[in-house]
Order: structure tokens, then sequence, then C-alpha cells
């Protein structure tokens, strides 16, 4: 493979499936597509390998040349490199749909997952090289509207192969048809209802007793309804809310209810520390007084003794 393109992995958001990365599982999905598919459409596939240093995710394909976004070429050109993306794209649609119902419906659901978000138009990067194009995935690109395809333009769908529940029922259908035209057959034959060593030849019985088990198998099939057991919830008395407010009201803000307690010890302590500073002694009146009575006796000492 030879390196096609490469994208910084800060410009898109990478799609996870489950626990992992949807990129991180390309051998994965290419296994899986490998015996379904035609190569021209792997060889579009193109395989992402992170460079986490480099916080960069390089893309390799089995084409080489100059590859180039959609934007890149004339209208025309846009117009065939979207045919041949919506070609694989109904490629895949086919193999999705093709999916065995019922058998290990689990996995079967997973592949869908994957599928599907593998080959999303809104999350598909188309590029070129003016001949071939490969196509990115795995990350959000949002390209959907760059991607979109006027109806006229679309390629035409094959025909999907109906699936082994379709066979198995056309194969009942024949068998029941073949019983019908046998049965007439022998009531033309016997009309009396006498049964002779040829109408009840074994292969006639087996067949009769195989069709009756796979009708008794069919109707035992019930799907039983789920029971679902409601939960009654009591109402909350008042007391009951106001409690569980406060509960969550100190669940939710504990960091800032433990700020405002120390901010208000810290409060109080300046305003003690401020008021012990205020305080005055109880005898700075009677001071103030003596003060007084010493000032006017300095008064008189001035008037009745004047200086020399």
């Amino acid at each position: 493979m030879k390196k096609v393109y490469q994208l910084s992995t800060k410009e898109y958001e990478p799609i996870s499936i489950g626990s992992r990365y949807l990129f991180e599982q390309f051998d994965a999905i290419f296994s899986f597509l490998k015996p379904k598919i035609e190569s021209k459409f792997l060889n579009s596939f193109a395989k992402p390998i992170l460079n986490e240093k480099s916080e960069i995710i390089e893309w390799y394909a089995e084409y080489s040349g100059d590859f180039m976004p959609l934007d890149s070429f004339d209208s025309q050109k846009q117009i065939e490199l979207k045919q041949k993306y919506w070609e694989f794209k109904y490629a895949i649609e086919d193999i999705v749909n093709s999916l065995p119902k019922g058998k290990n419906s689990i996995e079967v659901g997973q592949w869908n997952e994957k599928l599907n978000a593998t080959f999303n138009e809104d999350d598909n990067l188309i590029l070129s090289n003016g001949d071939d194009f490969v196509f990115l995935w795995g990350w959000r690109f949002n390209s959907s509207s760059s991607n979109y395809l006027a109806p006229q333009f679309l390629p035409l769908r094959n025909v999907v192969n109906p699936s082994s529940e379709n066979n198995d029922s056309d194969d009942h259908l024949d068998k029941t048809n073949s019983l019908s035209n046998d049965d007439a057959a022998l009531n033309q034959d016997n009309p009396a209802g006498v049964i002779t060593e040829q109408s009840a030849s074994p292969q006639n019985i087996n067949v009769v007793i195989n069709t009756i088990e796979t009708e008794k198998k069919e109707t035992d099939v019930v799907d039983e309804p789920e029971t679902i057991v409601g939960q009654e919830h009591r109402k909350l008395t008042f007391w009951e809310r106001i409690k569980r407010f406060f509960r969550w009201i100190s669940y939710r803000f504990w960091a800032l209810m433990l700020l405002i307690i120390l901010l208000l010890l810290l409060c109080c302590i300046c305003k003690n520390c401020s008021n012990k500073k205020a305080v005055r002694c109880d005898n700075c009146k009677e001071l103030d007084s003596i003060n007084k009575r010493l000032e006017e006796t300095k008064i008189r000492l001035k008037e009745n003794c004047p200086p020399n």
C-alpha cells in the first residue's frame, strides 16, 4: 500500500464503536468484506494509520498518485467519482441486508453498526487522483452535502439475491404445491379414497410427515410478550422534599458552603479584634474632668499672678 493522504487529528473527531475507535478496526472490517465484495471496491477502502507523536493520521491505499478532495475537480468529474462511490455504498448496503436474521443476533447487530458507521456518507471523505478514488472514514467529516448526488445521476442498483430464509420459504411452498398436485392425482386415480400400495409409497409418506412437522414448528413459535413490572413511586412529603433539597445542595455545592463558612469565621474574628481595640477604659471621663480642672487652674494663675 502507498500513502495517499494525511490529516491532523485535531481537525476532526474520531468515531468510536463500543470501547474502541472505529479506525482501529480496519483489519476486521477488511477481512469481513473480502469474500463478499469485489476487489475494485476494496482497493478504494483506505487504511488509516495513526501517528501519535505527530498527531496526524496517514491513509494508505493500493493506488498511486496525488489524491485530492472532490472540490479540486470540475463538476462532470465529481459526478463520475460520486457514482463510483455510491456504487460501492450500494454494494455494502446489499451485504448488510443479506446478513442472516435471527442467528447470532448480537454479532449481526454489531456488524450492522460497524458497517453503517464505516460507510456513512456523512462521515466519508472522497479523494481522487483523477482516475481512481479512495475514501476516508472513521472520523466525523460532516461531508454529506459534498457527497450528495442527484437522483438522476445515481447508479442502478444490482438485484439482491434472496436470503436463505426466502429460499427456505420458497422450497416449502414448492413442496406444498407438489404435495397438492400429488394429492389431486391420487384422488383422480382413486376417487373412493382407498389407499393403494402405490399411493401409500414411503416417499409420499415421508414428504407428508416432513411438511406436517415443519408447519407444527412454525405454529409453535410464539413471541411471548415481555412483562414489564412497573415500580410504584410514593409521593414525598413536604419535609422529605426539604431534606432532599438540602442534601442535594450539600452534595453539589459542598466546597462553596465550606468557603462561605470560613469567610464568616474570618469576619467574626476580625470584628472581635477590632472591638477589643475600640474599648475605652472606665476612668476616661474622670481623667478628662481632671485635665479640664488643671487647665482652668492654669488660667487663674496667669490672671492672678502676672509675669514680672
